[in-house]
């Protein structure tokens, strides 16, 4: 029963989102991990599936992150948003393109993703997105080593 009502939770989610209705499910990628980093003149975004995106704002590199997808992304599926980097810009943005429900902490980039995945799936952050919408820091860095991860308080 409890499968049945993820299945179509998710259908929920996803089916509005189509392109178009000649979209095959097989050709959809969900995602459980979404990682955006904010280097010196661009934001980069990894997905837990692999995929990567650059622009010189948020919203462009997941527009890249996109269409260099071999499959159709769908960030709505995300759990987890880590997050690296000067992102104050962005905020608006993470918060529109997110549940706010998504677990948030900080994350060194190069972190293996699927690692990250399936450690956060029995840990979650102590912070959510929406938890930072209201003036809440992300208090925690996710650090993996060796497939373990572990949570590490951020030194103010």
């Amino acid at each position: 029963m409890k499968k049945m009502i993820v299945i179509l939770a998710l259908m929920a989610v996803i089916l509005p989102k189509l392109g178009s209705p000649a979209t095959e499910i097989g050709n959809l990628e969900p995602v459980t991990v979404v990682q955006i980093v904010a280097r010196e003149y661009a934001i980069e975004v990894y997905t837990d599936t692999g995929a990567i995106g650059r622009g010189q704002d948020l919203l462009a590199a997941v527009d890249d992150l996109k269409d260099s997808a071999s499959k159709e992304i769908f960030l709505d599926t995300a759990d987890y948003v880590l997050l690296w980097g000067d992102l104050s810009r962005e905020q608006d943005t993470i918060q529109r393109l997110f549940r706010p429900a998504c677990g948030v902490c900080r994350a060194a980039p190069g972190i293996d993703l699927p690692s990250a995945a399936e450690y956060l799936k029995l840990h979650s952050p102590q912070r959510t997105l929406g938890e930072i919408r209201t003036g809440e820091k992300e208090d925690q860095i996710l650090r993996m080593e060796e497939g373990r991860g572990i949570f590490c308080p951020i030194q103010q």
